[in-house]
């Protein structure tokens, strides 16, 4: 009988659009930085704009996979990132770990709009080629995620593999697997 508690991908997938919907209040809130950009001619909004964006999505999800292996949309989803190994709740260092690719390509981000800003040849409304290739790199990066995720019995995404890391069906973790937070929740590495 095929094991069936790894097949997550639609729950998955319905996991980020809810994630998407959970912070859009907050990325609301940070639009007035890029019009303030927009308004004042200081590109340095735009940085913080940017910055804020980023701090937040990473926060809100390395923070609430370490703390209790679900986003709201995985909450909602049923599935729970757990330990690859002991599928015991995740550490601080995995949390990160597991979003380190996203949060490499944010910091990139900021570093080449601080860059620009800085040598005055950014402006938001022109495209250009530092964020083309950022925006191809993100497109790679999403299909390498895919077809890991894809190609791999566990169903284990490249951010899975950076994490050690597995989404597992919540219905087929058992009670002590299943702790709503770590009983000694630690930041170290």
């Amino acid at each position: 009988m095929p094991d069936t508690r790894f097949n997550t991908f639609w729950r998955r997938f319905l996991a980020g659009i809810i994630d998407g919907f959970v912070l859009t209040p907050a990325f609301i809130l940070i639009v007035p930085l890029f019009l303030a950009g927009a308004n004042t001619g200081n590109e340095w909004f735009y940085v913080a704009g940017t910055l804020c964006i980023a701090v937040t999505s990473h926060g809100y999800t390395v923070i609430l996979h370490w703390r209790t292996g679900q986003t709201v949309g995985k909450m909602a989803s049923n599935v729970k990132v757990v330990d690859a190994t002991t599928f015991r709740p995740i550490t601080f260092r995995q949390a990160v770990l597991r979003d380190s690719g996203d949060i490499a390509f944010s910091v990139i981000a900021v570093a080449l709009v601080s860059v620009q800003v800085t040598t005055n040849s950014y402006h938001p409304r022109d495209s250009n080629l530092a964020e083309n290739i950022q925006s191809l790199a993100n497109v790679v990066w999403f299909v390498a995620e895919l077809v890991t995720m894809m190609t791999n019995p566990r169903r284990r995404a490249l951010h899975d593999l950076l994490g050690h890391t597995v989404v597992v069906k919540k219905e087929f973790l058992t009670a002590d697997e299943l702790p709503v937070t770590q009983a000694t929740p630690s930041a170290s590495w």
